[in-house]
C-alpha cells in the first residue's frame, strides 16, 4: 500500500542520513584528529593556563566573565560564553589540553552536521548537502581554531549561527534569536 511504501521510504532516508552523519564525523576525525595530541599554543597560555578566572565557579569569576575580555587586558573583546565554556573545561579536564581539543573537535563536527542540515533545509538535495558538509568538515582553514583551544570563539559562534539560521528557516524565530545571542556571546 501507499502508506507502507512511504514508511519504508522514510526509514531508508533516516538510515541513509545516519550513515552520512557518521561519515562526516569520521571525516572530521581523519582530517583533524591529530589535534587531540596538541598541547596549549599561543593564546591558550594566557586565556587558559594563566587565567585564574576560569579555575573556580566563584561569583567573582562569573561576574568577571561578563565584564572583561578573555585575555584579561581590557581589550575590545566581549566573549563571556567562551570564558564560561573554559570554566566548564577546567572543571572537567583541569589543564589537560586533550580535553579542550576534544571539545573543539566535537563542536567542529557538530558544525559539519549542521551544514548538512542547513543545505538540506534549503532543499538542495542530499548529495549537495553531503558534499557541502564534507568540504566544510575537512577544510584546512579551520586548523587554527582546532590547534589553539582559545579558537573556540569562532567554532562556537559558527555552531550557534548555523542553528540560528536553521531555526529561522523553520520559522522558529524565538529560538533563532536566542541562538544568535549565544553566538554573539562567544564572539563579538
Amino acid at each position: 500500500s501507499f502508506k507502507n511504501r512511504m514508511t519504508i521510504s522514510r526509514r531508508l532516508a533516516e538510515h541513509r542520513n545516519k550513515i552520512l552523519y557518521a561519515a562526516l564525523v569520521l571525516a572530521v576525525l581523519a582530517a583533524f584528529g591529530a589535534t587531540l595530541g596538541t598541547g596549549f599554543l599561543w593564546d591558550d597560555h594566557q586565556v587558559i593556563e594563566a587565567n585564574p578566572y576560569i579555575k573556580s565557579w566563584s561569583v567573582q569569576n562569573l561576574r568577571h566573565a561578563f565584564i572583561s575580555d578573555p585575555f584579561n587586558q581590557a581589550l575590545n573583546y566581549y566573549r563571556p560564553f567562551q570564558t564560561v565554556s573554559h570554566m566548564i573545561d577546567y572543571s572537567l579536564w583541569g589543564l589537560n589540553p586533550a580535553g579542550y581539543h576534544l571539545v573543539n573537535l566535537s563542536i567542529h563536527a557538530a558544525c559539519a552536521l549542521l551544514v548538512f542540515a542547513l543545505i538540506g533545509e534549503m532543499g538542495l538535495g542530499v548529495t549537495a548537502a553531503f558534499l557541502s558538509a564534507l568540504f566544510f568538515a575537512v577544510n584546512p582553514v579551520v586548523i587554527e581554531q582546532l590547534l589553539v583551544t582559545a579558537g573556540r570563539a569562532e567554532l562556537a559562534t559558527t555552531f550557534f549561527t548555523l542553528i540560528s539560521v536553521i531555526c529561522f528557516l523553520r520559522k522558529g524565530y524565538i529560538a533563532s534569536f536566542l541562538t544568535f545571542i549565544l553566538a554573539l556571546g562567544f564572539k563579538e
